[in-house]
């Protein structure tokens, strides 16, 4: 992830040679700002009926978001289900890569009792960095 307030020389910390590749990608929102306080998730829908994920987005968000309110209110504008219904968890990654493991999916701590209403996508409990995956669902599904 590039910093939007540093200059591409200091972003890839090495002179830039022949041949370099550098790749560009459109991310989820329009005029997104990279900073050394954000960080780049996928976000994914988990639909328990079906045991399975929807697709995933690449989202920016704030390394100091709050889990339980600013989180919540973020997945829920990228979703369209009502806030008080959102409920996320923050899987190892071999539980969203591997099929065999989505049923460890289900048991995890959907309402996040381990985190106070203080903790934050890179406290102690999530520990997020970029290309984590942050999965929510809507509580209303079984």
């Amino acid at each position: 992830v590039y910093h939007d307030t540093k200059t591409l020389k200091q972003n890839l910390k090495k002179a830039i040679k022949d041949y370099t590749q550098i790749c560009c990608q459109e991310t989820a929102q329009a005029n997104e700002q990279f900073s050394e306080d954000t960080i780049l998730v996928y976000a994914a829908q988990w639909y328990p009926n079906r045991m399975d994920f929807g697709a995933p987005v690449e989202y920016a968000v704030l390394k100091s978001l709050k889990i339980k309110s600013g989180l919540r209110a973020e997945l829920s504008k990228l979703s369209g289900i009502p806030m008080e219904h959102i409920r996320c968890e923050h899987p190892r990654a071999f539980y969203v890569q591997n099929p065999e493991h989505r049923r460890k999916i289900c048991i995890l701590d959907w309402d996040n009792s381990d985190c106070s209403e203080q903790s934050t996508l890179s406290g102690k409990q999530w520990k997020c960095k970029n290309g984590d995956f942050v999965l929510y669902k809507d509580n209303r599904e079984f």
